[in-house]
């Protein structure tokens, strides 16, 4: 019954990468086609290495508040953090399964009005020590915007190791 199985994909409650449940997608032999968009996304004359491209969906809506004492940005709902918390573990498992030497990560979920900050930096941390081993080379690929408040920064204070000599 296929037009049973196609109203849920068009409500987007059973596409395999919605945010209903946590759902990891790895396509490997992906290619880059287009140029940056400071350069107009122009199609590249060169054609670069093939990458594996890992998706997951995350809750866009949520309920948050801002602490009065520290001014972060904090979850109403527990569930929406553990939520998010399973989809980054499964992502870095998903990393070591896929065979990648080198992984680029984005600050997942925490776009306009999405999820805080230093809390998703914070689950990363926790995650990948969790995870840790098998797990390749990490960057994280954060926009960082001047003059205005930074994820770049949270993330940097929050995974950057310290400089501090342990003697």
């Amino acid at each position: 019954d296929i037009s049973r199985h196609t109203v849920d994909y068009l409500r987007g409650s059973s596409y395999p990468c919605s945010s209903d449940e946590p759902v990891v997608m790895v396509q490997h032999g992906v290619t880059i086609i287009r140029g940056t968009k400071a350069e107009g996304y122009p199609f590249l004359n060169d054609v670069p290495a093939m990458i594996t491209l890992i998706s997951v969906a995350v809750k866009k809506k949520l309920e948050k508040y801002i602490d009065p004492k520290n001014g972060k940005s904090l979850y109403v709902d527990i569930k929406e953090k553990e939520d998010l918390r399973r989809r980054v573990r499964l992502v870095l498992l998903a990393i070591i399964k896929s065979g990648c030497t080198a992984v680029v990560l984005t600050p997942l979920g925490c776009g306009l009005d999405g999820h805080p900050p230093e809390k998703v930096a914070l689950m990363f941390k926790r995650e990948i020590y969790r995870v840790g081993k098998g797990l390749p080379f990490l960057q994280f690929a954060v926009y960082d915007e001047t003059g205005k408040f930074s994820n770049f920064r949270v993330f940097r204070k929050i995974l950057t190791r310290p400089d501090v000599h342990d003697p």
